[in-house]
């Protein structure tokens, strides 16, 4: 202990979202945020932070996308535009299949950063899957 890691706050996801992302029934999701996925064009949407896998889901059902943590690399925060400080990048992959994921206007960056983190690290710690 005393890291914090082992205290995400879980909760019950709804079935229908589990459903959405072809989920585990049994995966706890920690937080869901408002934001825009960034790849050639920019999707708003919804983030949805789950104990193994970060998934998206855009307004329009047009973009969907699921990461699962143990593929995750790195998580990195960058300054937008000289503007704001509203991104985060996730990095995913091994070897030449390495690639960033964008995750932009988010609103409350520092909080969900470390939230990605803390997920992140307590799936590798524990190899989540094994």
């Amino acid at each position: 202990g005393g890291d914090g890691d082992e205290a995400l706050d879980v909760h019950n996801a709804p079935p229908q979202l589990l459903k959405q992302f072809d989920l585990p029934a049994t995966e706890p999701i920690l937080g869901t945020f408002s934001c825009a996925l960034l790849d050639s064009m920019y999707h708003s949407g919804r983030l949805y932070v789950f104990k193994h896998y970060l998934c998206f889901a855009g307004v329009f059902g047009t973009k969907r996308l699921r990461i699962e943590l143990t593929l995750v690399r790195d998580v990195r925060k960058h300054r937008a535009f000289s503007v704001s400080n509203s991104l985060i990048e996730v990095v995913v992959g091994e070897g030449a299949d390495v690639a960033s994921v964008w995750f932009a206007s988010v609103s409350h960056r520092d909080v969900i950063y470390a939230l990605i983190v803390a997920a992140w690290r307590a799936c590798v710690q524990t190899s989540c899957f094994a």
